[in-house]
């Protein structure tokens, strides 16, 4: 008999819970019986989360990842986590990791080894239990701890956005609550919950935020908190309008020929403005070719300067010529430093590649190519049913990662250039093919080498196939 949810009155849900059900409702987190894994640390927050979560009558099944970063006190955690889990009569997944030895052996961050160890784990547990949404507990006290962070050590031109509601499979239903509210919930209802001692100390970037910039400016505005994030709702809702805009007018002021850029400035100038100039500007030369803000605004400064004058950034030499910016690639850089280009159905030129892109509804053509595999040289098929509509091509770029067929979890594609042993040039011009997921944002869709990410790869499933050839041409 398939799950159905009880009918709940208003009366029978805390007050919390009735906040999370409109939230969910307002933000399209998930339908009344959506299945939902729930990551689980034993905090309070994501105590609370399972508790809210169960009041709304959603199914749901627990993850928890033991780090063994301190010793006895990680498998208290693990422990509650698991009494917990009986308790509510739930499932529960436990993993154990690492995260000291892979942050050693990877050059990394404790807390961003972690990170990634718990996603490729999370990965896993979608796709093993074909869950409808994967629960994270941030709640609206991350998002100003966020902003700030990003703000001191950020140069993305989105820097406010905070923490996206919702990124591809992971919502955040508990992201319109204050730690205060969630701390009340719990003691109102008796709830125990574990405290995390490394979230005491200020040696983390964050933590320093939490307990040393965050209490004095509480005392400043006591409604900090919720003042930021109404200021940042606002502020995504203005970012993405003005993405769109940039997006809409980028075919008639910035113009890709082979290897070189034209910027039409004094156009743009003139018919949008210099504030719309200058948001123009920072956005694409941000992120498009890499600039930091400050080689942004040494390129907002050739605009009062005379014809010829020009400066290097980034592998590209911007040069003022009359009404127009010029760039073109330094000789080291000319193979790297391509813009990021959107592939459209036919020829495409990037480069010194051209790439036809063309797309097949038929499933007994997939499987056709399935039992084919692996595909000619410079052939690339991809599941068409997992495409969005947009495709780049682009070079990679540091913090870059794939999700590679029979693999579990993510790697850096720095990584798996490395796995395909080139050699320092051939990595270097190395692009992939990416869709755009959130708003300044790509994702790894294939690396050139025939290594493609697995939610791409064609399935007995499949009834569509997006093929992509690529060719060399001269100039």
């Amino acid at each position: 008999m398939p799950w159905v949810p009880r009918e709940h009155t208003s009366a029978e849900l805390s007050a919390l819970a009735l906040a999370m059900q409109s939230f969910i409702r307002e933000q399209e987190l998930g339908e009344p019986g959506a299945r939902l894994l729930v990551a689980v640390s034993g905090g309070r927050d994501s105590v609370a989360l399972v508790h809210l979560l169960l009041e709304l009558g959603y199914p749901v099944e627990l993850a928890h990842v033991n780090y063994h970063l301190r010793g006895a006190e990680s498998d208290a955690d693990e422990a509650f986590v698991r009494a917990l889990a009986h308790s509510l009569g739930l499932t529960l997944h436990v993993q154990a990791q690492d995260a000291q030895a892979k942050a050693d052996a990877e050059s990394l961050s404790l807390q961003v080894a972690a990170r990634r160890l718990r996603y490729a784990f999370f990965e896993q547990l979608l796709d093993l239990t074909e869950a409808d949404a994967f629960c994270t507990a941030h709640h609206r006290d991350d998002v100003a701890e966020t902003v700030l962070y990003n703000l001191v050590r950020g140069r993305d031109f989105a820097v406010l956005q905070g923490i996206p509601v919702r990124r591809e499979r992971y919502i955040r239903p508990l992201l319109f609550a204050t730690r205060e509210q969630i701390t009340r919930y719990l003691t109102t209802r008796g709830l125990s919950w574990r405290d995390d001692s490394s979230n005491a100390t200020t040696a983390y970037p964050r933590n320093f935020l939490r307990h040393k910039v965050i209490p004095p400016l509480t005392e400043l505005n006591a409604n900090l908190t919720s003042h930021l994030a109404e200021r940042l709702h606002l502020y995504s809702l203005q970012h993405h309008h003005l993405t769109q805009q940039i997006d809409a007018k980028r075919g008639t002021y910035w113009v890709a020929r082979g290897n070189n850029i034209t910027i039409e400035i004094d156009a743009l100038l003139r018919f949008e403005g210099p504030a719309f100039a200058a948001l123009f500007l920072y956005y694409e030369l941000e992120s498009q070719l890499g600039f930091t803000h400050a080689e942004v605004r040494r390129t907002r400064e050739l605009l009062g300067s005379q014809t010829g004058r020009y400066f290097e950034a980034q592998g590209w030499r911007v040069n003022r010529d009359r009404g127009r910016l010029l760039l073109h690639p330094t000789d080291e850089t000319e193979a790297t430093q391509l813009p990021r280009l959107h592939l459209m159905p036919g020829e495409n030129r990037w480069g010194p590649w051209r790439i036809v892109v063309s797309s097949i509804k038929d499933q007994a053509y997939c499987q056709f190519l399935l039992q084919s595999l692996p595909p000619p040289p410079g052939v690339v098929w991809l599941r068409g049913e997992g495409i969005a509509e947009e495709l780049y091509i682009r070079k990679w770029w540091p913090s870059a990662r794939i999700h590679p067929v029979n693999f579990d979890g993510s790697k850096l594609v720095s990584d798996v250039l490395n796995d395909m042993k080139l050699s320092g040039q051939e990595r270097e011009s190395a692009f992939v093919i990416s869709t755009p997921y959130e708003v300044g944002l790509d994702r790894v869709v294939y690396v050139e080498g025939y290594r493609i990410a697995r939610q791409y790869a064609l399935t007995e499933d499949s009834r569509e196939v997006v093929e992509l050839r690529f060719y060399l041409h001269e100039g």
